[in-house]
């Protein structure tokens, strides 16, 4: 079946508890009070994406783990999914949008994270691919690979009497 757009679909969501915002990754306009926020397959792009400067690469991600900190309510959820990479290789898959695998190595994200302030609250292996070699980008259309990376879900939360509750 053909895919019909993101936009199409939440036009006809009868949710208005979610919204979807455009914004820029040094701005996120992300307003108080939010029960979750949720990466999917996103995380590993902020090592690629242009900064507020134009120059890829220079997205800031503590502060945009500081903004989504800053807007979720005590006790809210921070949801990150993601391809992994093979472990100890921290950014190297990640950083090159042209040639690089579009991965990234779990251990460095729940350490770029929990710096914010987050704890790591629950993970779960649902999306795990134990037959992923990590070793390939995950555009990969070779008909057995697509859409069957190793895949981590992490479920952070912001601690209750946080700063900047």
């Amino acid at each position: 079946f053909a895919e019909e757009p993101l936009a199409a679909r939440l036009a006809r969501l009868d949710a208005p508890q979610i919204r979807r915002l455009d914004t820029e990754l040094d701005d996120l306009q992300l307003p108080r009070g939010l029960d979750a926020v949720l990466l999917i397959r996103f995380y590993h792009d902020l090592y690629w994406m242009p900064g507020p400067d134009g120059e890829i690469g220079t997205t800031d991600r503590a502060a945009v783990n500081r903004q989504v900190f800053e807007a979720l309510a005590p006790g809210g959820i921070y949801g990150v999914v993601d391809h992994h990479a093979e472990t100890g290789t921290r950014d190297r898959d990640a950083v090159d949008p042209r040639g690089g695998l579009h991965r990234i190595d779990r251990e460095m994200l729940v350490d770029e994270v929990l710096a914010t302030g987050f704890v790591l609250d629950a993970e779960s292996d649902v999306l795990a691919n134990p037959d992923d070699s990590r070793d390939w980008n995950i555009f990969v259309n070779d008909g057995t690979r697509r859409d069957r990376t190793d895949r981590f879900v992490l479920r952070f939360r912001k601690p209750v009497g946080a700063a900047g509750d």
